[in-house]
């Protein structure tokens, strides 16, 4: 339940640092005369499995905050093998003083939490501390009826000054008054410990991203018996995230063999999933593989399958985790450039054939498909202003990949003549002009678009022919270079 001092507990958190530490060079409350601790003190520390370091770190730093008393917290790694743990524990929570939930994180198992809060509860009335990470809004249902502590660094602290300073769980009697007193070995212990378990607690609040274009592969069909993926992959399940799903057009769960049947119907057929069954026996004596020949979609992108994991057991592959990197068109281009030769040969060659493949991929992938149905929209201005969008994405893709790269044509063959020069001018002049008429449309957008398109395919044909002109240029150049060498 929401209390008037959990809001309290919650406001004397969040102050200023100094406050603690104005605290602290006060006077550490007086022992209740005649008052003494005659056992030391026992605490039990419950927690889930994954934040064991955590319940390690607590341990540590409580059990090094003593003088005369001591303290003694109980993690359950403590018990050796073939002990009867459950008797264990049962006599632990027994002898217990007080009862602390370590709660690091909202995705923490609590099963075994609870089953050990209920035993602690069948004795007599004692305390119940949560310490709860800084990013968890509220305790756990479990603890809720308990005043609970914040994991920073002033929550923690205050945590530790109650408990040793001034007594809060020990019937006002403190366990280490010494730790009160600023500058002591003592109170330096304790800022020590504050600093160690604010750290652990800020450990557990790495969050965990992932690249959402993931996939699994993996032999999930029978939990009892797996399989190994590389004598069974025709048998191995898929899931993961469902735009990387979407993306290889297959439902969670489909089956490896319905994932192929996908990829083989697009055109180019992707390659990656033979390359993928034939790394397995690489994979299993060495490291994870390169990227996999990459592949378009049918969102017109491209992307580089990597395997990001896999999970193995005794040499049999159980599951492979993909993630599918999209390919920047212009990134792509500087890292080929690392790889082909620099000088004359270079200048000239690239540009021109990556200008002339890009030309003529945008011909059949979009323009043509595009050309063919503006021919049948008839009056249909939805279906005009559906077809004008999709040429309008089509050339944004294009000046992707091709940007200026015919207009640096023109620099590199700077002896070309004159009539060359003009005509590679007109083209991409056509080819703006084309472009700002798309933008500048309006309705009636059936009978517009279908001129449009026209004269965008014809453009592209003028480009296309004007890069073969270059081609043939520089081709009938190297043929006289070879001729001249051979007549020499």
């Amino acid at each position: 339940m929401a209390s008037k001092s959990r809001m309290d507990h919650g406001a004397l958190a969040t102050r200023k640092r100094n406050a603690p530490e104005k605290a602290a060079r006060a006077k550490p409350p007086p022992v209740v005369r005649g008052a003494k601790i005659a056992e030391p003190i026992a605490i039990f520390a419950s927690y889930s499995h994954e934040y064991q370091d955590l319940a390690r770190e607590f341990k540590r730093s409580i059990e090094t905050l003593q003088s005369a008393i001591p303290v003694n917290v109980f993690v359950s790694e403590q018990m050796a093998g073939g002990t009867r743990w459950r008797s264990q524990i049962r006599s632990e929570l027994n002898q217990a003083k007080l009862f602390i939930l370590l709660y690091p994180h909202t995705r923490m198992r609590l099963e075994w939490c609870s089953y050990e809060l209920g035993l602690f509860h069948q004795r007599e009335e004692r305390p119940v501390v949560c310490i709860r990470n800084t990013n968890i809004k509220s305790p756990p249902d479990i603890t809720d009826e308990w005043q609970d502590y914040i994991a920073d660094a002033d929550g923690i602290r205050k945590f530790l000054v109650e408990l040793f300073v001034k007594g809060t769980f020990t019937s006002r009697m403190p366990i280490c008054a010494e730790a009160g007193v600023f500058h002591s070995e003592a109170h330096k212990r304790l800022e020590q410990a504050v600093e160690n378990l604010n750290r652990g607690f800020e450990r557990a609040r790495v969050r965990l991203d992932y690249y959402t274009k993931r996939i699994c592969i993996e032999s999930g069909e029978k939990p009892a018996h797996p399989f190994d993926l590389e004598s069974d992959l025709d048998k191995a399940m898929i899931t993961g995230e469902e735009v990387a799903l979407r993306l290889l057009r297959v439902q969670t769960n489909a089956k490896w063999t319905a994932l192929l049947k996908e990829l083989a119907a697009q055109r180019p057929a992707a390659t990656w999933p033979g390359e993928l069954a034939n790394a397995f026996t690489s994979i299993k004596s060495g490291p994870i593989p390169p990227p996999f020949t990459p592949f378009r979609a049918d969102d017109g992108k491209i992307y580089f399958p990597v395997i990001s994991r896999v999970d193995s057991v005794d040499q049999k592959i159980r599951k492979v985790y993909l993630i599918f990197v999209e390919a920047n068109p212009s990134k792509m281009q500087s890292l080929l450039d690392i790889w082909i030769p620099t000088g004359d040969t270079a200048a000239f060659w690239t540009p021109l054939i990556r200008s002339m493949l890009t030309v003529l991929r945008m011909r059949w992938k979009f323009i043509v498909p595009i050309f063919y149905n503006a021919r049948d929209i008839g009056t249909d201005e939805e279906a005009a202003k559906a077809l004008l969008e999709e040429a309008t994405r089509a050339i944004n893709t294009l000046e992707d990949e091709l940007g200026e790269r015919i207009v640096h044509l023109m620099d590199i063959y700077s002896d070309i003549d004159d009539a060359m020069r003009h005509e590679g001018e007109a083209v991409e002049d056509e080819y703006r002009l084309i472009k700002c008429d798309m933008q500048a449309a309006k309705a009636p957008l059936a009978k517009s678009v279908p001129g449009l398109v026209e004269r965008w395919i014809a453009n592209n044909t003028r480009q296309a022919r004007f890069l073969a002109k270059l081609f043939t240029l520089r081709a009938e150049r190297l043929y006289k270079v070879k001729t001249t060498r051979n007549e020499a």
